[in-house]
């Protein structure tokens, strides 16, 4: 799994569950601020532009959240829980 990182609340939640656990996990880090999340080789990934996104073996891509409309309540949900907000 190579998960591409930024500085933003779901992909530190998965950071941060990395360095708990000491799993050894190489990453790719998006710059948001940049914009590299909107450029082309991103949007191969991940063509919602959401930070968030793990290729699985460079072959399959998974967006950890969801962020259609039908979703949201689940994230934000699932974001609380992970954040011990309940």
């Amino acid at each position: 799994m190579l998960p591409y990182d930024a500085d933003s609340p779901v992909p530190r939640c998965v950071r941060m569950f990395i360095l708990e656990k000491d799993i050894p996990l190489p990453s790719v880090t998006i710059d948001v601020f940049g914009g590299e999340n909107r450029k082309t080789p991103y949007l191969a990934l991940n063509p919602a532009e959401q930070t968030g996104c793990y290729t699985l073996d460079h072959t399959a891509n998974i967006f950890l959240f969801d962020c259609t409309a039908r979703f949201r309540p689940t994230t934000s949900r699932l974001i609380r829980k992970i954040q011990g907000k309940s």
